[in-house]
């Protein structure tokens, strides 16, 4: 009977073991399949202007000057740009986006608030939007942040300093 004993720990063990590895692989199935039903931005460009116009009913997005970094001839200054960026993975038709743009990651300088996004067929939306006169005060880190229903889904940085060169 004492060898029972052993067999029978091992196999509570085993069962024990078994069971909290079928919980751990449905928990990362879950877990993939919501990231999967997520929405995330799959490009993001600064620039200075992007023009859009139609050709054979198909919509053609022209990035003009992808910027490296912002540098105004002055600052304080108004400085005008643009960004591109496109959402995929768009289920909820109610869907809600927020761009905000802040300095050194604490400062809000623009905010668009929750407005109402719609996808196309595939899921997707391409955004241009143009940032005219934003005030920059200071040199820094711009960063700009996408959330779609209040989940911050990227933010994109891009430095700010005055332009060194001749003019």
């Amino acid at each position: 009977q004492t060898c029972a004993l052993p067999i029978c720990i091992f196999f509570n063990k085993f069962v024990f073991f078994n069971v909290v590895f079928i919980l751990i692989c449905y928990n990362i199935s879950r877990l993939e399949e919501r990231l999967m039903n997520m929405p995330y931005v799959s490009s993001f460009v600064y620039c200075d202007n992007v023009k859009s116009e139609m050709v054979n009913n198909v919509e053609q997005t022209q990035i003009m000057n992808v910027l490296q970094a912002i540098t105004p001839i002055a600052i304080p200054t108004h400085f005008t740009f643009y960004i591109s960026f496109c959402l995929s993975g768009i289920t909820d038709v109610n869907s809600l986006l927020d761009v905000t743009l802040k300095m050194n990651h604490g400062e809000v300088i623009f905010s668009t608030g929750d407005f109402k996004i719609q996808a196309n067929n595939q899921n997707t939306l391409q955004m241009n939007m143009e940032f005219r006169n934003l005030v920059l005060l200071k040199e820094g880190i711009l960063s700009t942040y996408i959330k779609v229903n209040n989940v911050e889904l990227a933010h994109y940085d891009i430095e700010v300093k005055k332009y060194a060169g001749d003019l």
